[in-house]
C-alpha cells in the first residue's frame, strides 16, 4: 500500500511541475448552426477551410510565441457569429457579425 501511495505521489508531483506552455484558444460562438472556419494551427500554418457546428473551440499549448488568426463565415442568411482568441483564458481579440453570410476575422501577435 505504501508503494502505491508513493508512486501516486511522485506522479502527482511530476504532473503538477510540468510546464505545458501557454494555452491558446479559438472560440466560435453565435446563433448560427454552422460556420466555415480556417485558422493558424499550433505549427503556424493556415488550415484548409472546414465546416463546423457552432459553438466550436480549438485549444493548443505552446512554449513559443505565436501569430494567431481565425476566420469564420456564417453559412446562413440569418444569425450572429463571433470569433474570439484567448490566451491563458484571457480574451485578447474578437469580431462579430449579424450580416447574412457574414465573415468575421480575429488576429493577435503573441
Amino acid at each position: 500500500m505504501k508503494k502505491i501511495f508513493f508512486v501516486l505521489l511522485v506522479f502527482c508531483i511530476i504532473f503538477v511541475s510540468c510546464d505545458f506552455g501557454t494555452a491558446f484558444e479559438y472560440r466560435i460562438t453565435g446563433t448560427v448552426p454552422t460556420a466555415q472556419i480556417s485558422y493558424y494551427n499550433e505549427n503556424g500554418w493556415l488550415t484548409n477551410p472546414v465546416v463546423v457546428g457552432v459553438p466550436y473551440n480549438i485549444i493548443f499549448h505552446s512554449k513559443q510565441k505565436k501569430q494567431l488568426y481565425i476566420t469564420a463565415k456564417n453559412l446562413s442568411a440569418t444569425g450572429e457569429i463571433t470569433v474570439e482568441i484567448y490566451i491563458d483564458d484571457v480574451l485578447v481579440e474578437q469580431d462579430s457579425s449579424i450580416e447574412p453570410y457574414g465573415i468575421v476575422n480575429a488576429s493577435y501577435n503573441h
